[in-house]
């Protein structure tokens, strides 16, 4: 599949579910995060479910090609709401938009119509386990984006 796919291809060495974008941060600020996160009481352990393709804003004019879930999207949206529930604590605003669990696949750029990728026939699966959640910095400039783990806090039982 990864060759069929069309605009700049998301490497999988940096495939993610982003939680929370927190934008610039001095590293002090993102170890009380860090900190403030891992005291938070965070949900177990979970399996989760790769499956479906969609697209940000809309199929006809994506700009973003993911990989949504069809197992542990539930888990995923409290694990989003404890690690809100720990910035909200640290004052950090809440983020304006929903949350939506997806993993990035491509960007498109200019927009294109995926509409008959995501309606198409691929269906597979894809397990996983969810156990730690990381605190990463990105570093965007030349070529993709690179992420550099400041923090992992795992979730326990």
């Amino acid at each position: 599949m990864p060759g069929a796919l069309p605009g700049r291809l998301v490497p999988p060495s940096n495939w993610h579910f982003t939680i929370r974008f927190l934008g610039e941060l001095e590293l002090a600020r993102g170890e009380l995060v860090a900190s403030g996160i891992a005291g938070t009481a965070l949900p177990p352990p979970f399996d989760a479910e790769l499956s479906g393709l969609g697209a940000f804003p809309t199929p006809a004019r994506a700009r973003t090609l993911w990989l949504g879930l069809s197992r542990g999207g539930a888990q995923f949206t409290r694990l989003a709401a404890a690690v809100d529930v720990a910035l909200a604590a640290l004052g950090v605003a809440a983020d304006a938009r929903p949350f939506s669990p997806h993993l990035t696949l491509a960007r498109l750029d200019p927009p294109g119509d995926l509409t008959r990728l995501i309606t198409g026939p691929w269906r597979s699966a894809i397990p996983f386990r969810v156990e730690s959640v990381v605190l990463y910095r990105s570093e965007l400039g030349h070529g993709p984006p690179r992420y550099t783990e400041l923090k992992r806090i795992v979730l326990h039982q």
